[in-house]
């Protein structure tokens, strides 16, 4: 009975880091993928200066915040549930 209860709990520790990993993984990804969005933006615009770039990105969508939401949560969640990082 011991051992049951045992291999519950660690069964049930190793679920939680898991998740944590995994919310680990997904804020990583909203911060990265709109930093590396923009600098690659700034190789399409043949501009390295990082603050117009996002402001000529940002002109699509009318406002910097919702340029800056919209890559967040689309490519980062994109990344986040269908690449299975977090297990390798």
């Amino acid at each position: 009975m011991d051992k049951i209860k045992l291999k519950r709990k660690i069964f049930k520790l190793s679920n939680f880091i898991t998740f944590k990993r995994k919310m680990y993984f997904l804020i990583l990804y909203m911060i990265l993928e709109p930093i590396s969005l923009i600098f690659f933006g700034a190789l399409y615009f043949n501009n390295f200066n990082l603050n117009e770039t996002f402001l000529k990105l940002a002109t699509y969508s009318n406002d910097v915040i919702d340029a800056y939401i919209i890559i967040a949560l689309f490519f980062g969640s994109f990344k986040f549930i269908f690449i299975d990082y977090w297990n390798k």
